[in-house]
């Protein structure tokens, strides 16, 4: 079939390679030989067309949408075939659909380490596994070498000599290994790009950022603000589109972080390092220019005089997205998340039950299921997600439950697990991609 929409009109080729009713597809308005002419008058306000097929009596089907050549000949000049290779580049020309320019999710092992990039890596985040007793530590350029802090804690940022070693220049960094995990550790190991040196900062809010790094093209930025403890402060997050997710941290303090995801209430957030519901705080939903982080002076984002990072992401389409999913309670057809990128790297949070946080890994699923493999002939299906994390906690990583499966263009929750999949409950969800659904392979 050829399918011109600009003026609705439908046209079949029969087997021997001749269009029905010596139809036209190139004919444009005319819609010579068209089998339907009335595409666009018969479809209702907000509906689309989709490819549908019936199958009778168990008959199987195989449909070619141009992933292969023709048998009966190229699509008409003027026409794309109906798959992923026409599907737009993500990001820019420069980049194109290429995510490694903006994030790197690794396993690598202790004992020290220089780690190189495609880019300068600006915020790291990283964590010990298998076994428990590994803290999460994260890492900015803004605050500096050797300056961590634990997203498993409400702790405030510590200085670890020779800790982390940012070097933009040769887009690397370098872990002492004097502080590192043991050479026998896996460790979890996760760079963004947000920047190498600092941007002008955003004068578009009530409080102007004493520093602020952004990545437009990724979608990301970090900035440092004061807090002011007006009723009604504003900070710019400098990405020129409203954010999907921030995460904001009094990190001179002893404080909780403080997370926000496109989709939940107004004003509410969750608490990263905890496992606490949805909290109702003075947060008000950011806009393509600011985020606000306070109504009322609250301490945890907008204390007077108190030192904050705020981590803020951008939905960006093949690279990073973020929302609500809805629990349905069956295994077999559990919510099914279109992110338009096979994840390489997911957070799940229930907003009830007081549910700890879950975070699943790509990478590190390969690397435990292969280990396995050889060691106890345990077997396990390439996009089942067995292997799980819990960014408030120091815990060791739980697995060998069947969770998530991903896929070229998403995830589907497949347990019944009440962390994942309780019936009509509400989880905020954000995920980075390994690669574009275009690029998918699986």
């Amino acid at each position: 079939v050829a399918i011109d929409m600009d003026n609705g009109a439908f046209y079949t080729r029969k087997p021997d390679g001749t269009w029905t009713d010596s139809g036209d597809p190139t004919s444009g308005s005319s819609k010579t030989g068209a089998t339907f002419t009335d595409m666009l008058t018969k479809l209702p306000s907000g509906t689309n067309w989709i490819p549908w097929m019936k199958i009778n009596n168990g008959e199987g089907h195989t449909i070619n949408f141009g992933q292969k050549k023709f048998i009966l000949g190229d699509a008409p000049t003027g026409y794309k075939c109906l798959c992923s290779t026409n599907y737009p580049d993500t990001l820019s020309a420069s980049n194109a659909s290429n995510n490694l320019k903006h994030i790197s999710v690794r396993s690598r092992h202790g004992g020290g380490t220089t780690q190189y990039f495609d880019f300068p890596p600006s915020l790291v985040l990283e964590k010990g596994y298998p076994d428990s007793g590994n803290a999460w530590y994260l890492f900015d350029g803004i605050r500096g070498d050797d300056q961590y802090m634990h997203p498993n804690t409400s702790g405030a940022s510590a200085n670890g000599s020779g800790s982390m070693d940012f070097d933009f220049t040769n887009n690397k960094f370098t872990v002492a290994s004097s502080f590192d995990w043991n050479a026998t550790k896996n460790v979890l190991s996760v760079a963004w790009n947000v920047g190498s040196s600092a941007a002008t900062a955003s004068t578009e809010g009530s409080i102007t950022p004493a520093e602020q790094w952004v990545n437009t093209e990724g979608g990301m930025s970090i900035t440092k603000y004061v807090g002011d403890g007006a009723s009604d402060a504003s900070v710019g997050h400098g990405l020129s589109v409203k954010p999907s997710m921030i995460i904001i941290k009094n990190y001179d303090a002893t404080a909780n972080w403080k997370c926000w995801v496109n989709g939940l209430d107004s004003n509410k957030t969750l608490t990263l390092n905890s496992p606490d519901n949805a909290y109702s705080s003075s947060w008000t939903e950011p806009n393509n220019t600011v985020f606000k982080p306070a109504r009322s002076g609250d301490t945890w984002l907008n204390g007077s005089g108190n030192n904050y990072i705020a981590y803020c992401f951008a939905d960006i389409d093949g690279l990073f997205r973020a929302g609500v999913y809805y629990g349905n309670g069956s295994a077999t057809r559990g919510p099914y998340i279109h992110t338009n990128f096979l994840p390489q790297f997911v957070f799940i949070k229930k907003w009830a039950d007081s549910a700890n946080w879950r975070t699943l890994s790509s990478v590190q699923y390969e690397n435990v299921a292969e280990g396995l493999e050889q060691s106890n002939n345990q077997a396990y299906s390439f996009n089942e997600n067995n292997t799980e994390n819990y960014i408030n906690l120091n815990a060791g990583m739980g697995f060998g439950g069947e969770y998530v499966s991903l896929d070229a263009g998403g995830f589907k929750i497949v347990t019944t697990d009440g962390l994942y999949n309780t019936d009509n409950t509400a989880y905020s969800w954000f995920a980075w991609g390994e690669r574009p659904f275009k690029n998918g392979r699986s």
